[in-house]
């Protein structure tokens, strides 16, 4: 789930894809690794459907189904640890409102 930010990250991502895209210039996305790029599996499988050459600094060549699987599950470990740390800092603003904490 993403917050106030989402429609402006939706708007890049899809330029991103387009600019990636452009049948003249061909480009690679690099990216330093899986989670940087992306913490949703969804969005990296969209990526990946649309033929964009994706590419990570510290990863071997993903190529093939088994690369792109390989590449699905860091993805979904990525998009997991988000979530966990999402859920203990909502937690930790709810104890610290308990508390009458104030920021």
């Amino acid at each position: 789930m993403r917050g106030a930010g989402a429609a402006p990250r939706r708007h890049a991502d899809q330029e991103l894809v387009l600019s990636c895209k452009q049948p003249h210039r061909r480009l690679p996305l690099v990216v330093a690794k899986v989670d940087r790029l992306t913490r949703s599996v969804a969005f990296l499988s969209r990526l990946l459907e649309a033929g964009v050459d994706v590419r990570f600094a510290d990863l071997p060549a993903i190529e093939g189904p088994t690369g792109r699987f390989m590449l699905q599950q860091m993805a979904a470990v990525a998009e997991l640890e988000a979530g966990l740390i999402s859920s203990r800092t909502r937690a930790a603003l709810a104890a610290a409102k308990v508390r009458g904490a104030r920021w």
